[in-house]
């Protein structure tokens, strides 16, 4: 019945897929890039004061000859520079950019290149008022042509006044410069900026060790991965299991189990009244529930596995779960832990400074929950609904042939 079940989940899982990629529905969503500034408005001008100023406010005004700067009208913001004692010539912006889901990847803007072989530069502030740069990879080395740059934004470097700040959003867009080159063959020019943009990167609709283009490549790389789980699971379960196992058959041997299932005689026979004391079985048990309440989960698996399959030779309807059966995933699913190495362990990776502290609470949460584990079990065990039924040799009438 189970192999149906995953048959089921695997067709169901495939027609999602093709259904999604016929639909057009790729598995990532491409954000609307946020437009930042658009430089249309009044036109405001700001002259020269000296050959050594090279800082600006806004300026606005007609688009060069050519190819407009936007299809609502004909303005754009543009800069004229003319370097000598400055570096850089900056446009002075003041745009905040929000991150409401994750960061913007890069600012894209318009450019009407004057081949200067110079390069941009962006400048921000965050929300603690620290100030960060990024620079075009590119140099302007185009001209009378309208074309859309990039900055990448995967790494802002701090400024000199900031020098060890960590970015905090959201940003602002404080002024677009350009920065002098040695390539640049003269000191001044005039440049052209239009629709200044924040390009956020794509939102996977699945986890990023499964990105693809598209839904099948999803359910593909997902089967591949889980089948590689499956693989080094398995491995790992025969070391352990052969190491457990094989304690498992020195106690036994050494009469350890005897002596563990004596001493837990009164209990386990109330647990367990179908399972004689000093079997196999009962030995699996114990040591079961033993690597249980020592926090050792991984030796349990395995150990829980043989205890299982003893039992099923036990069992007289091997069609059906045992009520022992029953019990030992009950008193497993909720076993008492005496020492959590693995929570001991986090807590000291942690640098917790008492870490015991939580041990009293812990102990007797999970008391608490085999106690209403094994009331539930042995409540629901004697309730008709589910009763074992006998096996069918034995609940066939006879023959008129076995009669005689």
């Amino acid at each position: 019945m189970i192999n149906y079940f995953w048959i089921g989940l695997i067709v169901i899982a495939v027609v999602f897929a093709i259904y999604m990629d016929v639909t057009g529905q790729p598995p990532y969503e491409i954000p609307e890039p946020v437009v930042l500034e658009d430089f249309e408005g009044e036109v405001a001008w700001k002259t020269l004061s000296g050959e050594d100023e090279a800082t600006f406010t806004r300026l606005v005004g007609p688009s060069p000859p050519g190819e407009d700067s936007s299809d609502r009208g004909g303005h754009c913001g543009r800069l004229l520079y003319f370097f000598q004692n400055s570096k850089q010539a900056t446009i002075l912006i003041g745009a905040p950019i929000e991150a409401a889901q994750q960061p913007p990847e890069a600012l894209r803007m318009r450019i009407y290149g004057d081949a200067s072989g110079n390069m941009l530069e962006v400048e921000f502030s965050d929300a603690d008022g620290e100030t960060f740069v990024a620079r075009m990879s590119g140099r302007i080395d185009w001209r009378e042509e309208w074309k859309t740059a990039a900055i990448p934004l995967d790494h802002l470097v701090p400024t000199a006044s900031h020098p060890a700040a960590v970015v905090d959003f959201p940003l602002r867009l404080e002024r677009l410069s350009i920065v002098r080159s040695m390539a640049s063959p003269e000191p001044g020019g005039m440049l052209y900026f239009d629709q200044v943009e924040a390009v956020y990167p794509r939102i996977l609709r699945t986890k990023p060790e499964l990105e693809s283009t598209s839904w099948m490549g999803v359910i593909t790389k997902s089967s591949a991965r889980w089948a590689g789980i499956a693989i080094t699971l398995a491995i790992e379960l025969i070391g352990i299991m052969m190491l457990w196992l094989g304690l498992m058959r020195i106690a036994e041997q050494a009469g350890l189990v005897k002596v563990v299932a004596r001493w837990m005689k009164p209990v386990m026979r109330r647990l367990f009244p179908d399972i004689p004391p000093e079997g196999e079985a009962m030995g699996a048990i114990l040591m079961n529930i033993a690597a249980n309440m020592l926090g050792l989960g991984n030796a349990a698996t395995p150990i829980g596995l043989k205890a299982m399959e003893e039992l099923q030779k036990l069992n007289k309807n091997k069609e059906y779960a045992s009520n022992a059966m029953c019990m030992l995933l009950a008193v497993n699913t909720s076993s008492v832990e005496l020492i959590p190495a693995a929570i001991i362990g986090y807590r000291v990776a942690a640098g917790s400074n008492d870490i015991m502290l939580f041990w009293p609470l812990m102990v007797g949460t999970t008391v608490t929950s085999t106690i209403v584990a094994v009331l539930a079990c042995k409540i629901l065990e004697k309730l008709p609904v589910f009763k074992v039924p006998p096996p069918r040799m034995q609940a066939e009438p006879l023959g008129e042939e076995a009669r005689s």
